[in-house]
């Protein structure tokens, strides 16, 4: 499945452009994504994208999924 890269970029939030945790779940479970899913994480842009969902679905972790 893709994810845009805009979609885990929240603008409006510096220095980090983490989207809100609430937002962050719903987006993930808009997409199937709970704590109990196994995800790999790669994109076509030689890993920035994709090191930065890993690093939000770590930051997040299950502290908004109990």
């Amino acid at each position: 499945m893709y994810l845009s890269p805009v979609a885990i970029r929240d603008a409006n939030a510096p220095p980090t452009f983490l989207p809100a945790p609430a937002a962050f779940e719903g987006m993930m479970a808009t997409l199937g994504i709970s704590d109990a899913t196994r995800v790999v994480v790669y994109d076509e842009r030689g890993g920035i994208y994709g090191a930065r969902l890993w690093w939000i679905l770590n930051y997040y972790g299950t502290r908004t999924w109990r």
